[in-house]
Formats: C-alpha cells, structure tokens, sequence
C-alpha cells in the first residue's frame, strides 16, 4: 500500500493500480475488515482510502463493498477518535456507492441521512469543531477543528 500511495500520486493506472489490486486481492484473501486488530486493521483503512479516491476518481462504486467492512450501522459513544473517522469513511464509502452504483433509491438516500445524523450526534464537541466567520453564498460557515497535540483550547464563546 505504501508504493500505491506514492503511485496514486503521479498516475492513475500502471503500477498504482497494480498494487491496489493486489491490497484488494490480499484483503479479501484473508478476511481482512473493519472488526479485524492490529496492523491488519490499519492497513484495511488505508486500502479503503485508496478505493474512495480511485471510485471517485474513475466515478464507479468501491470496489470494497462498504456493507462488507463489518462496521455497526451506528458508532458507540466510547468510540476513538480514528475509530470514528474509519465510521465515517464507512458512510462516505456508502455515499459514493450510492452515487455512482445502480441502486439509488430514495429509501437509500434517506438512511444515509439518518446514519450521518446518527454519527453527528455520537461525536462530542473538539471533533465537531467551532464554526467561524460569515455564511458563504451556500449557507455554509468555516469550522475550526482544534488539535488536542497542539495544546489546550479555549473556546472563543
């Protein structure tokens, strides 16, 4: 996974896609998920990192089945802060493959909303952030995410 990383970053095809076929196949291979420990979990992640950019990139579903990753639909309130970021890239994968996939039903889109609610709601408020400044043209504000590792924050209210 580390070569695609750098391949990913020059190319689309050739030895990028090489090598992320063969993290797929190896995946798969071995049972490898979202529940597995270790650097076998950690890796998982990468590879379903690489497979959102390249469903993107190429505008077709993942090629790792986010309903496969053996994720809980909804994430514990106990939950790490990288284990919610790997649940919310179980939901972006599930978006993509929404998009991009066969199947789009309304039904669908609207569990999707529930399950992005669901995890809003699961997070505190350091991983929410502060929003700042005036809405822009979309109604949409800047959020400030504060880092833990740079030190305490205040926040400004």
């Amino acid at each position: 996974m580390l070569l695609g990383s750098y391949e990913v970053l020059s190319e689309m095809r050739g030895p990028y896609y090489s090598h992320y076929q063969g993290s797929l196949d190896l995946i798969r291979s071995q049972n490898i998920s979202a529940a597995s420990t270790g650097l076998d979990r950690a890796n998982f992640f990468i590879c379903v990192r690489h497979d959102i950019v390249l469903a993107l990139a190429r505008g077709k579903p993942l090629q790792l089945n986010p309903m496969e990753w053996n994720i809980p639909p909804l994430p514990s309130a106990t939950m790490s802060e990288d284990e919610m970021g790997n649940h919310l890239l179980w939901i972006a994968g599930r978006t993509v493959n929404l998009i991009y996939g066969t199947d789009a039903q309304l039904s669908l889109r609207r569990s999707l909303i529930d399950l992005v609610n669901g995890w809003y709601d699961r997070t505190n408020e350091l991983f929410r952030g502060v929003p700042y400044g005036d809405r822009d043209e979309d109604g949409l504000r800047k959020v400030f995410f504060a880092i833990q590792a740079a030190g305490e924050f205040v926040y400004p209210y």
